[in-house]
């Protein structure tokens, strides 16, 4: 699908398309399930016609046609009129929400345990490895999940200063209500330090030090909340004498010897 979605990137570029709503920032236009595939956009013309040019070049170029039998197209916020017209853009069915895989409701509604309970393992299994690519992938920014949330929550912000709102879904949820949990059980070893928090993340002895420090004590250190490890240590000794309390004088006297290594979870 590599291939497709080159192709269709490229269509996109020379005749305009109109992305599904949250999937413009990271490019998103397809997702891939084994051996299927979601093509997401947005509900116009524009977009429906990149979308059958790029379908018909793909055939030509391989001899893959689609199945436009075992195809459906679905819509939401939009009239019945408009479905109707672009379906027969692509001259595929209508499909009716919510979307199935593997028998389970694809919807970001809470599942319950009777609605999954036959593919729970599977589809937990399937999920790791796709959207995860293994334990060891989490740092890396090609991994979709791991592209859309920096994206579209995070917005180069801690995870650990992120609040939760009412619009979030309820999986988001539920990662905000782990979140207390999961601090006391998360280390940072620094390496580099580029990619630690300085304010947020759990990597020093004090704890993270937005807890640890006080907001005035915050201001001594001139620390914004984006800033990293690395450049705080970069920076050097930033208080006075006069200014540094006991905290901020154990913060300064065991600050890490930074080098080029990874930053590891412990």
């Amino acid at each position: 699908m590599e291939a497709f979605n080159s192709l269709l990137l490229l269509n996109i570029k020379k005749q305009g398309y109109d992305f599904h709503p949250f999937c413009e920032k990271i490019r998103l236009t397809l997702v891939c399930f084994a051996d299927d595939f979601f093509l997401v956009a947005g509900a116009t013309v524009k977009s429906f016609r990149t979308i059958k040019k790029t379908l018909h070049e793909f055939g030509e170029m391989v001899g893959l046609f689609p199945n436009l039998d075992k195809i459906l197209c679905f819509f939401g916020g939009v009239s019945r009129e408009t479905e109707v017209k672009l379906g027969k853009i692509l001259s595929i069915s209508i499909g009716t929400l919510p979307v199935k895989y593997l028998g389970v409701s694809l919807t970001t509604a809470a599942l319950t345990a009777r609605d999954c309970r036959f593919f729970i393992d599977k589809v937990e299994k399937m999920i790791r490895s796709f959207l995860w690519s293994g334990a060891n992938e989490l740092n890396k920014k090609e991994i979709l999940w791991v592209q859309w949330i920096n994206s579209y929550r995070l917005k180069d912000k801690s995870f650990w200063s992120i609040r939760e709102k009412s619009t979030n879904s309820w999986i988001w949820k539920r990662f905000m209500k782990l979140m207390d949990y999961a601090k006391e059980h998360i280390n940072l070893r620094v390496g580099s330090g580029r990619n630690v928090n300085f304010l947020f993340d759990n990597w020093h002895e004090l704890g993270p030090l937005h807890l640890a420090l006080t907001c005035q004590e915050v201001s001594y250190v001139r620390a914004s909340n984006s800033e990293s490890v690395a450049k705080f240590v970069d920076r050097g000794k930033v208080v006075s004498s006069r200014r540094a309390t006991s905290r901020i004088q154990l913060l300064q006297s065991r600050l890490p010897v930074l080098n080029d290594s990874e930053n590891v979870i412990q």
